[in-house]
């Protein structure tokens, strides 16, 4: 969606950003409407995590702000308000719409956060997901619009924003921080500098 350049990511590319989340990455993915007029092949990157962006636009003339194709979505929240353990991609997000939205298509085992309503078109189709790879994490949003410098202070996108990073970033918080290796530990003059400042 930039001038110039090339939206399609090559072989090595995919396999790259797969290794990376399986490492313990996090990865978003931000689909649009109509998704295949892009010509990109983010399908081909989505489909290792068990989703797909549809070819599809979002309408609902029950659920809406302002125009139909702004769709306020139905928050699907585990156990009532809490989420299943760990950090919520969800917490503190009350309303959130999607503009010109389209819709995801989701394998077992991965989580549907957000969905359009039972009297959406198409119906209680997913708009947002995490899905867990390896030790990495990602989220794809059927949207881009509502992160957007126009529409990020509306309703909680900002907080779903905000909250879907740290989902992401929470294996990264619970791993152990790696020590440095220090070529100075090995050297014979620290060392007795080191056992001069003890004695001392």
């Amino acid at each position: 969606t930039v001038p110039g350049g090339d939206p399609v990511l090559t072989p090595d590319e995919l396999d790259a950003v797969a290794a990376f989340v399986h490492a313990g990455g996090g990865l978003v993915v931000l689909g649009e409407e109509e998704q295949d007029k892009y010509a990109n092949n983010l399908n081909e990157l989505l489909a290792r995590f068990g989703i797909a962006i549809e070819n599809a636009t979002v309408q609902d003339y029950e659920h809406h702000r302002e125009a139909p194709s702004w769709v306020l979505a139905d928050l699907v929240r585990p156990n009532g308000d809490r989420a299943a353990g760990g950090a919520d991609p969800l917490a503190g997000v009350g309303e959130a719409c999607f503009y010109r939205a389209g819709t995801l298509a989701v394998e077992e085992g991965v989580r549907v956060i957000a969905r359009t309503s039972l009297e959406a078109t198409p119906p209680r189709r997913p708009l947002a997901v995490t899905a867990t790879h390896g030790e990495g994490r990602v989220v794809a949003l059927s949207d881009s619009d509502l992160f957007g410098d126009d529409c990020i202070a509306e309703l909680d996108h900002e907080a779903l924003f905000t909250d879907v990073l740290y989902w992401l970033a929470e294996p990264t918080f619970a791993a152990p921080p790696a020590t440095p290796a220090s070529d100075a530990a090995s050297d014979p003059a620290w060392l007795r500098l080191k056992d001069a400042t003890a004695e001392l």
